[in-house]
């Protein structure tokens, strides 16, 4: 999708309210003389306002595109920056289908990274990634919107797929491969913006009515350093804050945290982050006046092996037959239920496992905005041919006693 500069929409602006202006110049006197010119530049504005909209809806960021790759053994694909600025690759998700959501029967996704300079090319080394029989190589936003995507049906040998030239179109037939000399691997990447651990420093001033900390709670990640995505649900005490992570706090004597007004005062506190199918991270701190505080929880999957069948011992009852009573209390269809629960809400760290949530469409927030772009013009056009129509009969109307007035002059 072509990137519009921000000069050319100003000039589309300036002709759309150029174009609106001159409509509403027409005079209400010379309405019925030049009611076709009217309309003339009625559809004209709405041509002009659709074609703003869409190119408004088409304007994105510099964005990455696969430009080669080579599906059977030695498998690899080949990334280019079609846009003149650096792109951080760690925006990019790649994947060997079109299905963000879900990665079962399929490959699982990966998470680009570095920094790649406007027009040049970085590869990717694969292993048994894409299928010689077909496959759909997808490069992926963050959000899960599709940024680029090639199906084929079959691998070519010694031949690659490939774009001729570099960003261009797709050629029609198998290229000899022209694989970059730069791994992906070993771009730059950006370095973080480290903050400083604050050391807690006792005041005289902590039980003045004034005194404040700050908790900052970070992204959580999960064993592996990847960032979780997704809700994640903070706790203060046991009790819900009403916001997900990541979140800033202010405690004080009277302070309320949150939109469920949990209380904040200064004190011990216990912090927990929890997000559906995994274990819950918990964080107990003295919390005093004057001081700032910050915490990166960590989540680890919650194991999907099932819970063992329980027993309860046998125990004899008082009766003249003695007869002992065996209870078994299997836990198993609950064990069942629970791993089923969390497999269906877990999306996992994408990249790193497997995701089992039934695929869902990414909503295209732009198609909902021309959508309602459309409607608004269809009912203004509609409005408008209304008056005209109106305004004619009546016309028409106003000139027939006049003509019979003439005939009876005769």
């Amino acid at each position: 999708m072509a990137q519009v500069s921000k000069a050319s929409k100003n000039v589309y602006l300036e002709i759309l309210c150029t174009s609106f202006i001159s409509f509403l110049k027409i005079k209400k006197d010379s309405f019925f003389i030049s009611y076709k010119n009217y309309f003339a530049r009625f559809f004209i504005f709405v041509f002009i306002s659709f074609a703003v909209l869409f190119l408004s809806f088409s304007e994105v960021a510099a964005q990455v595109v696969i430009n080669e790759f080579h599906p059977n053994s030695p498998e690899w694909v080949e990334f280019y920056n079609s846009s003149s600025d650096v792109i951080n690759l760690s925006d990019f998700w790649f994947d060997d289908d079109d299905n963000f959501v879900s990665d079962i029967g399929t490959s699982s996704k990966r998470r680009l990274s570095g920094l790649l300079s406007g027009g040049a090319t970085c590869y990717l080394d694969l292993n048994s990634y894409l299928n010689d029989n077909g496959d759909k190589p997808t490069i992926f936003s963050l959000s899960g919107e599709i940024i680029d995507s090639y199906s084929y049906i079959s691998s070519l040998g010694d031949k690659t797929y490939s774009r001729d030239p570099d960003g261009g179109e797709w050629a029609s037939a198998g290229m000899d491969p022209t694989k970059s000399l730069t791994n992906c691997l070993s771009l730059a990447t950006p370095t973080p913006t480290q903050t400083p651990t604050p050391t807690p420093v006792s005041t005289s001033s902590s039980n003045s009515s004034s005194s404040k900390a700050t908790v900052k709670i970070n992204s959580a990640k999960d064993q592996n350093g990847n960032e979780l995505l997704g809700s994640l649900k903070i706790y203060i005490d046991g009790n819900y804050t009403g916001n997900y992570a990541p979140e800033t706090y202010t405690f004080c004597s009277d302070c309320k945290c949150g939109s469920n007004n949990v209380p904040c005062g200064f004190g011990n506190h216990t912090f927990k982050v929890e997000k559906t199918g995994y274990n819950s991270w918990t964080k107990t701190a003295e919390i005093s006046a004057d001081n700032n505080y910050e915490f990166d929880p960590v989540l680890t999957l919650v194991s999907s092996s099932p819970s063992p069948t329980l027993k309860a011992t046998p125990t004899a009852t008082a009766s003249a037959t003695p007869k002992s009573t065996t209870f078994n209390l299997s836990t198993s269809s609950e064990s069942a239920l629970l791993a089923e629960d969390v497999f269906s809400n877990n999306k996992g760290v994408l990249g790193a496992f497997s995701e089992s949530k039934t695929s869902t469409p990414v909503p295209n927030q732009s198609d909902s905005k021309f959508k309602l772009a459309a409607l608004f013009f269809i009912i203004s056009g509609l409005s408008f041919l209304g008056s005209a129509v109106y305004a004619y009969l009546k016309k028409k109307k106003n000139a027939k006693p006049d003509e019979s007035k003439s005939e009876e002059a005769g």
